[in-house]
């Protein structure tokens, strides 16, 4: 047999097999009787809205935080409406928070 008889019945057995492969049978699936008896069935109720309430607040971590910097890095620019927004928002945290943090803004 010579090589190219060979060739040619390698391809068309490829061929063949991607054929047979790609349009193989899939068995249909019987369809299932899923029914349910509305009659059974009981009216949904509404579940009854509670208040928020506070988390509780823990007075002592058991940690000392008074003296800690945190370098807060932004996108923006100095003059960027943004840039002033994040300013404000430091300098009322830094002149507010208990715990003695301090906010160090670079942007």
């Amino acid at each position: 047999m010579s090589k190219r008889v060979l060739y040619i019945a390698m391809l068309l057995a490829l061929v063949l097999g991607l054929t047979l492969t790609a349009c193989g049978g899939t068995t249909a699936e019987e369809p299932t009787n899923n029914t349910t008896n509305t009659a059974d069935m009981e009216e949904p109720t509404e579940a009854p809205v509670e208040e928020p309430t506070e988390a509780p607040v823990e007075e002592d971590m058991g940690m000392d935080l008074s003296g800690t910097t945190v370098t807060f890095w932004s996108v923006y620019d100095e003059g960027d409406a943004l840039n002033d927004l994040i300013n404000e928002y430091v300098t009322e945290f830094n002149a507010s928070n208990e715990y003695g943090i301090t906010v160090e803004h670079l942007g």
